[in-house]
């Protein structure tokens, strides 16, 4: 029954890419409650089908070289619903930083990936850097490490030509082409402002309502989510195959 529901609830919470991230939160609140009413296969199910596609439209989305077309944009509401199921309380800090790792796995940088992690942050920070210190430094050491660290691979269009050309550069941020270099940058000094609590998260205020209808709904018999986390038992994200 988990499956057949959520065949139908994740493509309509991710696959449209002008959905509303509000809405999106809704889709996440959802899975929340059905997740502590009726079981765990809930939230296991939407973490393993949301990692799915969330693989799927990246890989799509590099290949088309288009860092704001609509698979960019699908992959970018999977990582919101991943990072809102984490911010909501249902999954551990560690699912996080799995995901970054596999956003930049291999040391791959691009426009979409960069992207990515920035709207992990912009959901997922306030609540790691606060509640898992250890998964927040174990992010900000890899970021720091690998969004500069040894390799970028950058994807531009060349003028006349339909083919995207992709460089990859050695040696760090510094030698990336200078677009490259300032949103590497960007996402650098982000990573410093969280780790110094200087980030406004206002951003989050929008789901205060849905928080409050999780911890007051008589539906839920004030079970909380962090009581039910999923306990992840594979690397999220950075496995070839997850656990059906």
């Amino acid at each position: 029954a988990a499956e057949d529901l959520l065949k139908v609830q994740l493509p309509a919470a991710v696959q449209d890419p002008n959905i509303s991230v509000l809405l999106v939160g809704c889709h996440v609140a959802l899975v929340v409650s059905m997740h502590l009413v009726f079981g765990q296969a809930f939230g296991v199910i939407a973490l393993v089908e949301a990692d799915r596609q969330l693989r799927a439209s990246l890989e799509r989305a590099e290949d088309s070289s288009d860092a704001n077309g609509e698979d960019a944009r699908i992959a970018k509401n999977c990582v919101s619903f991943l990072a809102l199921m984490f911010s909501f309380g249902l999954l551990q800090g560690r699912a996080i930083c799995d995901m970054v790792k596999a956003i930049f796995r291999d040391g791959n940088v691009s426009e979409v990936r960069i992207d990515l992690a920035l709207t992990t942050l912009r959901y997922a920070g306030r609540s790691l850097r606060s509640e898992c210190a250890e998964d927040f430094r174990e992010l900000l050491a890899f970021v720091t490490a690998n969004a500069g660290g040894t390799s970028s691979s950058t994807a531009s269009n060349s003028k006349g030509s339909s083919n995207a050309a992709v460089s990859s550069t050695k040696g760090g941020p510094e030698s990336a082409p200078g677009d490259m270099r300032t949103r590497i940058g960007y996402l650098l000094r982000e990573l410093q402002d969280l780790k110094n609590n200087k980030v406004s998260f206002t951003a989050m205020d929008r789901f205060e309502p849905l928080r409050n209808w999780l911890k007051t709904t008589p539906m839920l018999r004030g079970k909380k989510a962090s009581d039910a986390q999923i306990a992840l038992q594979f690397n999220f994200m950075t496995e070839q195959e997850v656990p059906a």
